[in-house]
């Protein structure tokens, strides 16, 4: 029996480099790469003279965050299987991530582990059907509207406030990119902070962390 060849995407060495080690000591799994962002793992690839059967990767990298990589992952490489290990908890961000195509979430440190079983479930079934799974959306998924597919949709205007508000923009400078009075951008401000259920720019960092869009 062939082995199951697994890539591994994780930001911290210390992280790959103990998952390389678990992982190759299992007779049936053996590791052909390692990256530490999104962009380099779509690199590697590019490169390589062999596909990994699944990529095992955290969502918050530099550079290429795990929601863009799945992203461009399931485009080039839709046959390649997506194994999430992070510390991202939050349903809406796992569910997201199933209805882009993942095929299995598992918490990062978790001891009760046990890696050659999950991949060979992975390889058998297409799915790790773990407490973690959420069963992706039936209905059709407009993606050219909403790049954000979770418990609630995010549309790309509204995304792409939720990024300038990260990177300390003022409303008045929002306002100048959305080519909008001031007023306007204070009103939907409101309306998405309504939607996602915060109050303020506080409370945005302390999403944006939940959601796994900034790391530390």
């Amino acid at each position: 029996m062939s082995q199951i060849k697994i890539f591994i995407a994780d930001q911290y060495p210390i992280y790959r480099q103990g998952y390389i080690s678990l992982i190759n000591a299992y007779p049936n799994c053996i590791v052909v790469g390692e990256a530490n962002n999104g962009q380099e793992l779509l690199s590697a690839i590019k490169c390589s003279k062999v596909l990994p059967d699944i990529i095992m990767m955290d969502i918050t990298m530099p550079i290429m965050n795990g929601y863009e990589t799945v992203i461009q992952l399931k485009k080039q490489y839709p046959n390649i299987k997506i194994l999430i290990l992070s510390h991202v908890k939050e349903p809406n961000a796992m569910l997201h991530l199933f209805n882009s195509g993942i095929n299995g979430y598992i918490k990062k440190c978790d001891p009760t582990v046990n890696f050659e079983s999950v991949f060979q479930e992975i390889m058998d079934t297409g799915f790790l059907k773990n407490q973690l799974y959420k069963s992706p959306t039936t209905t059709l998924l407009n993606w050219d509207k909403y790049p954000f597919q979770g418990t609630i949709q995010l549309n790309h205007k509204e995304m792409e406030f939720i990024r300038l508000k990260l990177a300390d923009f003022t409303l008045d400078e929002i306002a100048i990119k959305f080519c909008c009075a001031p007023k306007t951008v204070e009103n939907y401000r409101n309306n998405l902070y309504l939607k996602i259920g915060i109050n303020n720019k506080i409370d945005l960092i302390k999403y944006a962390y939940k959601m796994g869009w900034l790391y530390s």
